[in-house]
């Protein structure tokens, strides 16, 4: 590793005490109220805490399609929390498990609360946003329809399904204020619950409760999730030292490029590390996987593989695979220390998609911080870097940022 790398790691981990999210996971602070709101009847809380430890009569949980606790920190939280007897009766009452859109109530174990609601909802890039709020608001009213007087709720998406914050807080907000126009008659307090590790709806819901005033407003705004093409055919590009930042809309995978990058747990858990495994899978099918997993004590020890590509559908050179588990709270390390390895294989061109739990300017900053900091490092070989993107609203969003000023850790 050279020179600039253990500098950029250094300065990373020094500015995260500063509000930078940090290298390690912080312990959990003690609950507290973010901000309150009013909708008719009910009153909204949004507290920072954790969702598997509320007392309120209800609970909604995010899980996997198989409905199997182990899958998932939230959910093995409530499994190890709640004890067995709820898996057993998930098992028992959804053999099948759940398609996308619906939820399962499910008994409380062990746990404080009543009852349990376990939401399944496909990832960001796939989602209808309106029947995801349809989904929240179906939660409300089966609630009020058991007498529940409170509802604990987490941020929507905003882990690895990579909704952007600024758009699960809209979802969850409209489903709440449509339930409240029905009048409630007991169930009066819900609560938004923001974990302390999910910088990006910290941010988001530290500026309030208030939206768009109409659905078209919102709708029109976030594409309903959707890809569209954008408002140019060019693709945008901005020089950052002798390396070129290329934003481009359209599907990673099928990149004509020396390299692409993406992230996958380190278990190799292609199907449950979001769309774009599943898409390479899909497209290299299941001895992709079982030659992934041969290397699987170099993911371990060194946070990321490098897969040649020649026999496989992919259209690039190589794939390099970053562990999710290791560099789930800095990303951007593991991001740097992959471009570091391309150059040195004499790799001059490499994809990747925008990592982070959602699009907010955190984490656009944070790539563009990577970026940046490895072109200043004078690499020898790889000069290029495309950013690949899904939606137009997230290109036009990212190309605005870019062509403002941005916080880089050469700067200071």
């Amino acid at each position: 590793m050279n020179k600039i790398s253990c500098e950029y790691k250094r300065n990373f981990y020094i500015l995260s005490t500063g509000g930078a999210k940090s290298t390690t996971q912080q312990s959990s602070p003690m609950y507290s109220t973010l901000n309150c709101s009013s909708f008719g009847n009910v009153q909204v809380k949004v507290i920072n805490g954790d969702i598997t430890k509320q007392k309120t009569d209800a609970v909604v949980v995010p899980a996997d399609k198989s409905l199997d606790l182990s899958k998932g920190i939230v959910a093995s939280t409530i499994l190890k929390t709640g004890g067995k007897v709820i898996q057993d009766e998930l098992k028992k009452m959804h053999p099948k498990g759940l398609k996308d859109y619906n939820f399962a109530r499910c008994i409380n174990g062990n746990l404080s609360c009543k009852t349990l609601y376990f939401t399944c909802l496909p990832h960001y890039t796939d989602t209808d946003l309106e029947t995801v709020k349809n989904m929240l608001i179906e939660i409300l009213s089966e609630a009020e329809s058991s007498q529940y007087s409170s509802l604990s709720l987490p941020c929507i998406g905003t882990g690895n399904l990579a909704y952007p914050a600024m758009e699960s807080k809209r979802i969850i907000v409209e489903a709440i204020k449509k339930f409240s126009k029905t009048n409630p008659k007991y169930l009066h307090d819900i609560y938004i619950v923001v974990h302390h590790s999910d910088a990006g709806s910290l941010q988001e819901y530290a500026k309030g409760l208030k939206i768009e005033s109409t659905l078209t407003q919102i709708f029109n705004y976030i594409g309903f999730g959707k890809s569209n093409e954008p408002k140019t055919t060019e693709n945008s590009t901005y020089q950052h030292g002798n390396v070129t930042l290329t934003l481009k809309l359209g599907d990673l995978t099928r990149e004509s490029c020396d390299a692409i990058m993406c992230s996958v747990s380190e278990n190799m858990d292609f199907q449950n590390s979001g769309l774009l495994c599943k898409k390479v899978v899909e497209m290299c099918g299941s001895e992709f996987v079982k030659e992934c997993k041969k290397k699987g004590n170099d993911m371990r020890q060194r946070g990321f593989i490098a897969m040649p590509c020649k026999n496989w559908k992919l259209k690039c050179l190589q794939l390099f695979l970053l562990n999710l588990n290791r560099y789930d709270h800095c990303w951007d390390v593991g991001v740097y220390e992959i471009l570091e390895k391309a150059d040195e294989m004499g790799l001059t061109t490499i994809a990747l998609p925008l990592f982070g739990a959602g699009y907010d300017d955190n984490v656009i900053n944070d790539i563009r911080t990577v970026i940046h900091t490895f072109g200043m490092s004078n690499p020898k070989n790889l000069k290029d870097v495309i950013l690949s993107l899904y939606t137009k609203d997230i290109y036009n969003k990212i190309d605005n940022l870019c062509r403002g000023k941005f916080f880089t850790l050469t700067e200071q």
